[in-house]
């Protein structure tokens, strides 16, 4: 299905591109939807997963307190994921001051929720911050 340079375009001729990129369209996985066969140019792949994402923050402050190491967990809101997250991204909320904390690490992690620990420099007064996260799931 070729198009030639300074040939009229036929209208059974776009009708057939049409109806291939209709065709292509509907073998695409749609994002979001998992399925257990898609059938592509009859080659099947089996067990299709899609990603699933979950973005949210601490619901309690966490005390930072000098020179220790302060643990705290999150329950993930809703259904447990479909699978223990592959990755987690923790970020401090912006605070008043300006105190250096390192982030967060992951100690344990579940299809349920996560703990984890931060350290707070000792010499730098106590404070109270919330961690935003993002969990992916493949």
């Amino acid at each position: 299905m070729a198009f030639n340079d300074g040939t009229p375009i036929d209208a059974a001729e776009l009708a057939k591109l049409q109806t291939t990129v209709n065709e292509l369209k509907a073998k695409i996985p749609q994002i979001g939807a998992a399925t257990t066969s898609v059938n592509i140019d009859n080659s099947t792949v089996t067990n299709v997963t899609s990603p699933a994402i979950l973005g949210s923050a601490t619901t309690a402050s966490i005390t930072l307190t000098p020179g220790a190491i302060t643990p705290f967990s999150v329950t993930f809101p809703g259904n447990p994921l479909p699978s223990v997250p592959k990755a987690v991204i923790l970020t401090p909320f912006h605070t008043s001051g300006k105190y250096p904390h390192t982030m967060p690490f992951i100690t344990a992690l579940s299809t349920t929720g996560f703990s984890a620990e931060v350290f707070h420099p000792a010499g730098w007064p106590t404070f109270k911050t919330k961690f935003y996260y993002i969990v992916i799931c493949n």
